[in-house]
């Protein structure tokens, strides 16, 4: 909008490209707005598409799937399985409203509509390593410590150590 009253004060549109950094081309194109439609008109719009406009399924059958999805089992409606899983509300979709979805689609959907059915993996909920961790050794000593311990646990399960070294039968004893 200054550039606009730069222009309108009189100033050439090559020093008002200059001192905006902008090039001639945009400054014409203020020029071009500014007599249709004023200010109003040099109000930068948004970009892109309209919020929910990319989405295949109107707001009320998006309700529907809401509703129906924690209300009834999959095998109530005709579909396999008695859980509901991301194919199986992918299928829904599509059996209701003969609109196809991926299964990352319908995962979006489910997430965009606080569907969740699987808990997120944090620090503390990871599972367990079959083989001591090296890497938090604290000690040169403290890695020995822990394989020692780890083959000792394991002295009554020979499948499970056999496994590991990839010879036949042997009971191993580490002291």
């Amino acid at each position: 909008m200054r550039a606009v009253a730069a222009l309108v004060a009189g100033r050439d549109r090559e020093d008002v490209a200059a001192l905006f950094k902008v090039s001639l081309e945009a400054v014409d194109n203020w020029w071009a707005k500014w007599p249709a439609g004023g200010r109003e008109a040099l109000v930068v719009q948004p970009r892109g598409r309209r919020v929910g406009g990319h989405q295949l399924l109107s707001e009320a059958e998006q309700q529907v799937i809401r509703q129906t999805v924690p209300d009834h089992r999959p095998c109530d409606l005709g579909l396999a399985g008695q859980l509901w899983t991301r194919a199986g509300v992918r299928d829904l979709i599509t059996k209701l409203y003969q609109v196809r979805l991926t299964e990352q689609g319908a995962s979006k959907s489910l997430s965009r509509w606080g569907l969740s059915f699987q808990p997120r993996r944090t620090g503390h909920h990871r599972p367990q390593r079959s083989l001591p961790m090296h890497s938090r050794a604290r000690d040169p000593a403290q890695p020995a410590a822990e394989t020692r311990r780890f083959f000792h646990r394991r002295q009554r399960q020979p499948h499970i150590i056999r496994g590991y070294f990839g010879g036949p039968h042997v009971r191993y004893i580490l002291e």
